[in-house]
């Protein structure tokens, strides 16, 4: 609230929104498994809830699987999410920039053992192009826990792994 105390001849002029709209963070730590995460098993993938993480099971090698739950970001937001690979090879990352039917999107993804990072855009007339790429020892290699945020930077995205910028598109 505003409330002016005594008359003056000079005021303070506040930009005041009252829209219904106070953006809370989103966040979800899967301790619940019916916070929306598919659980299902398409007999290459399996997405499910274990031992308190939300994980993505790959039956084959060389396999690429994304997951929503339907949030919507707004790109005003910061989206993080913090991942491990469990048998120490692979990459993962975040998607976003997702369109309706899957055919446009981009996604942020690390490959830990390599301490490398990659900026992929996905349009399915023509497949994956490589935006950006760099490497960082900011990344943890093996099995161990990394944290991905993407964040935008006065008009910009910017991208950081475990806190260090990498990258600003």
């Amino acid at each position: 609230g505003v409330r002016m105390l005594t008359p003056a001849d000079y005021s303070v002029s506040l930009p005041l929104i009252l829209n219904r709209y106070c953006a809370s963070a989103t966040t979800d730590d899967f301790s619940n498994p019916t916070s929306g995460w598919p659980i299902r098993d398409t007999g290459s993938v399996i997405y499910r809830y274990l031992d308190g993480e939300y994980n993505i099971y790959h039956r084959n090698a060389n396999e690429w699987a994304a997951v929503s739950r339907g949030d919507v970001w707004n790109k005003s937001k910061l989206i993080q999410a913090s991942g491990r690979i469990d048998k120490n090879q692979g990459m993962w990352g975040l998607l976003f920039g997702l369109n309706n039917d899957w055919t446009d999107f981009y996604t942020f993804e690390i490959s830990p053992n390599d301490q490398r990072w990659y900026f992929f855009h996905y349009i399915g007339s023509t497949g994956w192009i490589l935006v950006d790429q760099g490497s960082t020892a900011t990344i943890q290699p093996g099995n161990a826990s990394n944290t991905l945020s993407i964040h935008d930077q006065y008009g910009f995205l910017g991208f950081q792994i475990n806190g260090s910028w990498v990258t600003y598109q």
